[in-house]
C-alpha cells in the first residue's frame, strides 16, 4: 500500500487544529458567560415588551390597567413595576419603579440586576420543576 504524502498529512493536520482552536474561541468578546445579560445603559425604559423577558425574564404577575399594562417582579429583597403603553411598534416600557418589602423606593437598576439574576438562577429540569440556582449577587439590604 502506497504511503501518502507527507504534505498531504501536514495539510490534513493544520487543518484539524484550526478547526479546533476556533471551536474554542469566543464569538462575543467582551460579554461574561455563566451570567446574565447586562442590562442595556438605558435601562429598562424604552424596552419593547418581547425585549424585557430576555434580560429579567417573564413577570410574577401581569394586569391590564388601560392604557397601561403593569408587570410585577418580584425577588427576596425587591419588587419591581413595569409600565407598558401602547406605542406604533408595540407595546413598550415607559415607566418602572422598584421597592423594598416595606414598600420604600429602592434602586431600579439594582432591584432589576436582581430579577436577571433570579431569572438566569431559575432552570427547569425534565420533569417541569423549577431548580434554583444561588444569585450571583450580594444582598440588596446594607451591611451585608
Amino acid at each position: 500500500m502506497p504511503k501518502p504524502a507527507p504534505r498531504l498529512i501536514r495539510t490534513a493536520l493544520v487543518g484539524a487544529v484550526l478547526f479546533l482552536l476556533g471551536a474554542c474561541a469566543n464569538r462575543h468578546p467582551g460579554t461574561v458567560t455563566g451570567g446574565p445579560p447586562p442590562l442595556p445603559p438605558m435601562g429598562l425604559i424604552g424596552m419593547k415588551e418581547a425585549e424585557v423577558p430576555h434580560y429579567i425574564g417573564p413577570p410574577s404577575i401581569r394586569r391590564r390597567e388601560p392604557p397601561a399594562e403593569i408587570w410585577q417582579y418580584t425577588a427576596p429583597e425587591c419588587l419591581l413595576y413595569l409600565f407598558l403603553y401602547e406605542e406604533a411598534t408595540g407595546p413598550a416600557v415607559r415607566h418602572v419603579e422598584a421597592r423594598d418589602r416595606q414598600r420604600k423606593p429602592v434602586d431600579v437598576r439594582r432591584c432589576a440586576e436582581r430579577m436577571a439574576a433570579a431569572a438566569y438562577g431559575r432552570q427547569t429540569l425534565q420533569d417541569g420543576r423549577s431548580q434554583i440556582r444561588p444569585s450571583p449577587y450580594p444582598s440588596m439590604r446594607t451591611g451585608r
